[in-house]
């Protein structure tokens, strides 16, 4: 029988760093607390005719990533329409026609993604904010820096958050965007079944 044999320090250092990196500056994932969609959506009635329901959430399927604790305020108009929490989701109801969404970062050091859009009366729009990719690969890669990190580790998550940069023009509406994340507008089915264990966030 082998010897066990006990993790180097070098092995320590890698594994703490990976946590660290994680977590973050952000916190690890804190899951929204709320009622399921189901449940609200079914007590929410339908839309009047001259308004549009804007439904924004954050699926709990894209992974790791280094914003999964950090709670996404959301403004409408002009106005904080709620804040959105990992693999949370919360609607509101707007004048149909023109409508500015944003989403900024909650620092001043990272810009706001803000996008104009249009919705059409009586209308369900179903809008999900996640993490952009390009900000994901800057992330990763200023937080790797100086930690040694086995290649393997190293190349895959960074492969990882780059395997969506190719998608990143078609963010928000085609819409130039600032800051860590992104407003992407999905069919209904496709939503539906993101949102089936989101819960209220706002």
């Amino acid at each position: 029988m082998k010897p066990r044999t006990r993790p180097s320090v070098p092995g320590l250092v890698l594994l703490a760093g990976a946590s660290a990196i994680a977590c973050g500056g952000m916190g690890c994932a804190t899951r929204a607390p709320g009622p399921g969609y189901a449940d609200v959506i079914s007590r929410a009635g339908p839309v009047l005719p001259d308004q549009a329901r804007l439904v924004f959430f954050r699926a709990n399927g894209h992974g790791w990533d280094q914003y999964s604790g950090y709670a996404v305020p959301v403004g409408v108009n002009g106005r904080r329409a709620g804040t959105l929490a990992h693999a949370g989701f919360f609607y509101v109801d707007v004048p149909a026609g023109p409508a500015e969404l944003e989403a900024p970062h909650g620092s001043w050091a990272y810009p706001a993604c803000r996008v104009r859009v249009s919705v059409d009366p009586g209308a369900a729009v179903y809008i999900e904010i996640a993490p952009r990719s390009r900000f994901l690969v800057a992330g990763i890669a200023g937080s790797v820096a100086g930690i040694a990190l086995a290649g393997s580790l190293s190349q895959a998550a960074l492969a990882g958050a780059a395997g969506d940069v190719a998608a990143s023009a078609a963010e928000s509406w085609g819409q130039a965007c600032g800051g860590p994340f992104r407003f992407q507008p999905v069919e209904e089915a496709t939503a539906r079944v993101r949102l089936e264990d989101a819960e209220w966030s706002r």
